[in-house]
């Protein structure tokens, strides 16, 4: 499975990039959402899962997400932050995206979310294909 990670604290983006690959998992990178955007207009097809940041300089993870779904890029979006609820917004945006999680968190705790969320949107567009109701594996 390939994930993109778009975290600007480079430190955060470091330890998930090593942690993942030492599980087998492919990386790709980004600081931005803008660079983000890049990956993915470049290799959209190789990305199984995005984790993004919220709080990022200039546009956040909202901005992203809303960007992703409205082009091509259907891919299960995990939203990470240390915000919670304390900024107008995450709620509703964690309602939307496929995933959420607080920081810190474990790389146990990431993976199985990135395994579960995965698995789910892959249900989701199995039972869309075969005329299933979209949600029973829930």
């Amino acid at each position: 499975m390939n994930i993109l990670i778009v975290d600007d604290e480079i430190a955060q983006l470091q330890t998930l990039r090593r942690g993942l690959k030492r599980r087998g998992y492919g990386v790709l990178e980004a600081l931005s959402v803008d660079e983000a955007l890049a990956v993915i207009a470049r290799q959209g097809d190789a990305i199984d899962c995005v984790l993004s940041d919220y709080h990022m300089p200039g546009k956040n993870g909202a901005h992203f997400f809303r960007a992703l779904r409205s082009g091509s890029g259907n891919m299960p979006f995990i939203l990470m932050t240390a915000y919670a609820d304390s900024i107008t917004g995450v709620s509703l945006l964690r309602k939307e995206c496929d995933g959420y999680i607080e920081k810190p968190f474990s790389l146990e705790q990431i993976i199985t979310l990135m395994e579960e969320t995965v698995h789910r949107k892959r249900m989701s567009v199995q039972d869309g294909l075969t005329g299933g109701s979209p949600g029973r594996n829930e």
